[in-house]
């Protein structure tokens, strides 16, 4: 061997062994303060991830060692302060990272939270990766040493803000605190300043007494319990579509909302102290935001005095009054004494002008010094003077004042205080009335940041402001990707001349990529640090790979689907209008992930990898399976198509694989709450109208489960649907004691049973009297956001199996009821054995839905349960007639003749051939009462018209010759002696206007409608709602049924009606919903629908059935009544309404 060689391995194998396992000091000051020292103890932890061969020990004395790291702020070590640039370190939020000496190295920040932004920076310096759900920390393959220890920083935005709001299953309410301290960590490690959470009034997480009453307190949302924001419930989710992958327990939720009721409140509060004394410890500033102006509770109102309170639709606590300001000091109190580490008060109210508070008018104020104070305000600054916004921004001021003289008396003067809402338009006036030293926060909730009208108006607040934008939205955009970050996003903010940023979100992955490009935009190094180099470093870090994979990350972030919506019983309501496009993007990028090889990849970079491609491919799937439902919908809500072709659709439909392929997804890496909260949101709130679609295609039975269910009225929006999955997977919709009126009970005899049939007998309702039912599909039923789903069913032959429990415990021949059968025919229900026993009935059904009654025989009869299998059903006909074919002449493409039958008035038919006309075939002989007609612009011009019918196309009879009434564009009923016929065929005669013809919608009728007494309304139409398939639609009120009802929340809500243009008007009738309430409105008359005049103003009489009020007669084609609530809150509700009079010369 050459001997020199051998000598220089020896001297180079030394030196490395030494390098690899050297011995590292974090060395803090003698008095370090839990930041600095939770940052010295994160350094040594990453470090000995990194260098596993080296000791990394925290110290505050210095040891003899290999090296030291000196860790803290610029006055922690006097004697190294020639090394330290103490200018750079005089930018608030900076640190410096500087190698001083062969084996020595400093950390220094501005303040304790700089100096571990430091270290986290110095981190990912040396490869690792910090994300919103994931951390990334390389095992290096060099010795450890100073060398790239040189780095300077600082923040270009002071106030950077995650911020989580408790509501969903998939958002930070399901969360335990693991997770809640992996969301803090995480959020501090990409060098966020604060954290902020927001609770509405029924969370347990935050409570107060008042004169010895204290405020009810909900739940915590479960898949069991807990109802905030359309939340759904379920027996069982181990049983969703691969719910067993991950759920050990039948209900899902936070260790803190599984509790047993009495102690919900307590653990709450306790969880969220934990976490906030997890934020603390890291140097995390902690908002919350509490609600103002909605949710005050009547049991404490009920004990302040008449002086503190005042009326404006509901009662409202005046905080200038002692009383009233005693109230406010005692909900702020709690909240600080309860969570003291709190730094900042944000007093949250709503931002639609829907709340007493938002809405309050002078009028209303509580006294006249207010008033004259507003006025006097508004005078100085005239812009005020016509914004909607103004009195309410007032009013709520007095509140913010409240809380800060509160917050002084109670010893919390370091605690900030800040108001903060949705969206902008408020703060033109909030600037002028909000006192001095508050600071205004809004949710971008349409996205308008960096607008050009935005900017001009945050640039002139004088009030400090922090805008909060979306990582993603619950209402449409909530699972896929994330939003695209902002490009120079730093530049905007202070073109804007914010104080900060904060950033809104509900789950956790994917939306890290949104999260890491916004925090690193706002650095002095970084700062509008183009996104593809963020996906590049990302893509290095996750994957191990930044060419390939950072160029897939920059296109899923810009081009990957974004979908669905969290607020609402349904996840997803329209179809993906590009889904070619958006298909054809996924695939490709789908490809390249299947085109990198693993071979060298980590564990971690694998489930990075695999998590990609499931996703894709769960996204893709979700896609194909939504805008299959919508073309199932379509088809059955349209008054064309067959059976055959509609039930082709519906068996393309794949819910379940794609809520499998969900769980495949999110099972790589590390599965977060908010991912298992998302599947059973999937199975609530997306998979059940997909089951309904098979429902009304006769491809599976319809199921009704008698069992318990949970309500809560203190939610917001809560939630109506609890669905019961039997073993076989099969869901059932569950009616409890609030959805029967009838008392539910259990069944502890059936405990063993294993059968899906055996399940469903272990709980029913006790019927004691007659109990009718209309049996529907299982979305039947009314909705959080006070619309009704009708569930119809399809018409046609059925069976249907009820299972009853004999409650007598022995066999019996005796009758225990009776059931009327949808056929209108009575059979005896007989006991034949002890416990549970089935029946079952041939059933044909023409209508859509099928209604029966139990009349029990004894003192009671326990019912558990039913389902109706379909045999031989037809499609359902909602809107009128069924037709199987169109056709007629059209003037272009876009007036295709079956656009009349789509349910769009804003789509039409055309011909401008005077001898053109319209074939409809209903594909066989129906009974025929009338058609209805919505013609283009028929407010404007009379059509003339004819129509005809046949039998066999060749002998036709004509049934009606006329002209519509030129009044409305809505539909317009045109009624006839029944006739049998196949074919309808629509003549055009011209119109006062050209010789065209053009309808927007039609519908054929068996029976004629009912139409209310006197002058013949031709419209109808509403300040809210304008949805005319809502359950509170306009023509409710005209519909003859006072079953049905208009109603609008709020003063000046309005409905009026169209009549003939000679109409005088001397009688209306109105029939108020909860006839006891006083309504007041005023009755109104138009020439023209525009320019209106009182005539008249009245309170109702508190009488049932329709109240009569009297005019002198008065011209009114247009009749209006604007109403301004009732005597217990601002509802109107009208259920019918008659106009009489006569019809001038």
């Amino acid at each position: 061997m050459n001997i020199r060689y051998f000598v220089l391995s020896l001297i180079v194998t030394s030196i490395s062994a030494f390098a690899g396992n050297s011995t590292v000091s974090i060395q803090l000051s003698e008095n370090p303060d839990p930041v600095q020292e939770m940052a010295a103890k994160k350094l040594a932890h990453y470090l000995g991830q990194m260098y596993p061969d080296n000791d990394f020990s925290v110290n505050s004395k210095i040891p003899e060692t290999s090296y030291t790291v000196l860790i803290g702020t610029a006055s922690s070590f006097p004697a190294y302060t020639k090394h330290i640039d103490t200018e750079f370190l005089g930018k608030p939020g900076s640190f410096i990272v500087k190698k001083i000496g062969k084996q020595e190295s400093l950390i220094i920040g501005s303040d304790s939270r700089a100096t571990l932004h430091g270290v986290y920076t110095l981190l990912e310096h040396l490869g690792a990766g910090f994300y919103l759900s994931y951390e990334v920390v390389p095992r290096k393959k060099t010795d450890f040493s100073f060398e790239e220890w040189k780095l300077k920083d600082a923040p270009l935005a002071p106030t950077r803000i995650v911020f989580n709001w408790h509501n969903f299953l998939s958002g930070c309410s399901g969360w335990n605190f693991s997770d809640w301290k992996a969301w803090v960590d995480n959020a501090a490690s990409m060098r966020y300043t604060d954290i902020m959470v927001h609770a509405y009034k029924n969370n347990p997480m935050f409570t107060f007494t008042h004169n010895g009453v204290s405020r009810p307190a909900g739940h915590l949302a479960t898949s069991s319990k807990g109802r905030d924001w359309s939340t759904m419930h379920l027996n069982d989710v181990r049983r969703i579509p691969g719910g067993n992958a991950f759920f050990e327990q039948a209900t899902f939720g936070s260790e803190a909302a599984l509790v047993p009721d009495e102690k919900r409140v307590q653990t709450a509060q306790d969880l969220m102290n934990k976490v906030f004394d997890e934020a603390k410890a890291i140097g995390m500033g902690i908002n919350f935001a509490i609600d103002v102006d909605t949710g005050d509770p009547a049991a404490i109102l009920d004990t302040l005095p008449d002086e503190a309170k005042f009326t404006a639709g509901t009662t409202l606590v005046n905080p200038d009054t002692p009383a009233g300001y005693a109230y406010y000091r005692s909900m702020l109190k709690s909240l600080l004494q309860t969570y003291p580490q709190i730094t900042n008060v944000w007093v949250w109210h709503r931002w639609k002008l829907t709340t007493p508070w938002t809405t309050l008018p002078p009028e209303d104020f509580p006294n006249d010094t207010w008033r004259t104070e507003f006025g006097k305000i508004v005078e100085k600054y005239p812009h005020l003077k016509d914004d909607p916004y103004a009195s309410g921004q007032y009013a709520i001021s007095h509140i913010v004042r409240a809380f800060r003289k509160a917050m002084d008396e109670l010893g919390f003067v370091d605690v900030k205080l800040g108001v903060g809402t949705w969206r902008f338009p408020h703060l033109k006036a909030a600037d002028v009335f909000m006192p001095d030293g508050v600071t205004f926060m809004a949710l971008d909730y349409g996205r308008e940041f960096g607008s050009d009208s935005l900017r001009k108006l945050l640039s002139e607040l004088k009030h400090p402001f922090i805008p909060i934008v979306w990582a993603h939205h619950d209402d449409g955009a909530y699972l896929g990707r994330p939003y695209t970050p902002f490009p120079d996003f730093c530049s905007e903010l202070e073109r804007q001349k914010t104080d900060g940023f904060g950033v809104i979100h509900w789950t956790m992955r994917p939306l890290d990529m949104f999260f890491k490009s916004l925090s690193e935009q706002v650095w002095l190094n970084t700062k509008d640090q183009p996104l593809q180099e963020t996906c590049n470093n990302m893509a290095q870090r996750i994957f191990g790979n930044s060419d390939d994979l950072g160029g897939y990350l920059y296109q899923w972030v810009t081009k990957g689907p974004i979908f669905g919506r969290e607020t609402l019983d349904y996840f997803m309501w329209e179809p993906f209008d590009n889904m070619e496009v958006l298909l054809s993007n996924s695939q490709k990028r789908l490809d390249i992930l299947k085109s990198i090889d693993k071979l060298n990849m980590t564990a971690q970079q694998k489930a990075h990898l695999d998590y990609f491609k499931d996703f894709e491919s769960f996204c893709m799937e979700f896609i194909r399976n939504q805008n299959m439902l919508w073309k199932a919908k379509k088809q059955i809500s349209t008054k064309m198509g067959d059976l055959q072709s509609y039930r082709k659709i519906v068996s393309h439909l794949k819910p379940e694989s794609v809520i499998q392929t969900y769980v495949k997804a999110i099972s790589n890496g590390d599965t977060t709450q908010s991912e298992k909260g998302l599947a059973v949101t999937l199975s609530t709130q997306w998979l059940p109208y997909f089951i309904e679609q098979r429902q009304l295609a006769g491809s599976e039975p319809i199921r009704i489960n008698f069992s318990p269910t949970q309500h809560e009225d203190l939610a917001a929006m809560p939630g109506k649907r609890t669905f019961f999955i039997d073993k076989d997977g099969n869901y059932w919709r569950a009616l409890g004691e609030r959805e029967t009126q009838i008392p539910v009970f259990s069944n502890p005899v059936n405990k063993t049973g294993i059968s899906a049939i055996d399940e469903i007998a272990r709980t029913g309702i006790k019927i004691s009297k007659t109990f009718n039912l209309k049996i529907k599909n299982l979305l039947d039923g009314p909705q959080s956001d006070g619309q009704f789903h009708d569930g119809h069913i399809s018409p046609g032959k059925y069976r249907l199996n009820l299972i009853f429990l004999n409650t007598a415990g022995n066999a019996s021949t005796q009758s225990i009821a009776n059931i009327l059968l949808p056929d209108g025919t009575e059979q005896k229900i007989r006991a034949d054995q002890s416990g549970p026993f089935q029946v079952s009935y041939p059933v044909e059904l023409n209508k859509d839905f099928a209604p029966i009654a139990i009349k029990p025989l004894a003192d009671h009869v326990g019912l558990c349960g039913l389902w109706l299998d379909p045999i031989d059903v037809n499609l359902p006909e909602p809107y009128g007639l069924r037709v199987a074919e169109a056709s007629g002449s059209s003037a272009s493409g876009d007036s295709d003749v079956e656009l009349t039958l789509d349910n769009n008035l804003n789509t039409k038919w055309l011909t401008p051939d005077k001898k053109g006309g319209i074939l409809y075939d209903f594909g066989r002989i129906r009974k025929l009462s009338e058609v209805k007609i919505a013609w283009l612009n028929g407010e404007s011009r009379r059509q003339q018209f004819k129509i005809d019918v046949s039998s066999d196309k060749r002998n036709w009879q004509s049934i009606f010759a006329g002209h519509s009434s030129g009044y409305t564009s809505s539909m317009e009923t045109y009624s006839f002696k029944p006739v049998r016929a196949r074919f309808l065929r629509i003549h055009n005669l011209g119109n006062t206007k050209d010789d065209s013809m053009s309808i927007s919608e039609i519908e054929f009728h068996r029976t004629q409608s009912k139409h209310p007494d006197g002058l013949r309304i031709y419209d109808i139409k509403a300040s809210e709602p304008t949805n005319p398939e809502h359950e509170y639609s306009p023509r409710k009120a005209i519909d003859v049924n006072p079953g049905t009802r208009w109603a609008a929340n709020g003063k000046g809500q309005w409905i009026q009606f169209r009549l003939d243009h000679r109409a005088m008007v001397e009688t209306v009738k109105i029939q108020w919903f909860g006839h006891k309430r006083s309504y007041a409105f005023e009755i109104q008359a138009s020439p023209n629908g525009k320019n209106w005049k009182t005539v008249s103003s009245h309170t109702s009489s508190n009488t049932p059935g329709l109240d009569e009020f009297t005019l002198k007669a008065v011209h009114a084609p247009w009749l209006r009544l604007l109403c301004h609530g009732n005597n217990e809150n601002t509802w109107n509700s009208i259920l019918e309404c008659e106009i009489h009079g006569f019809l001038k010369n």
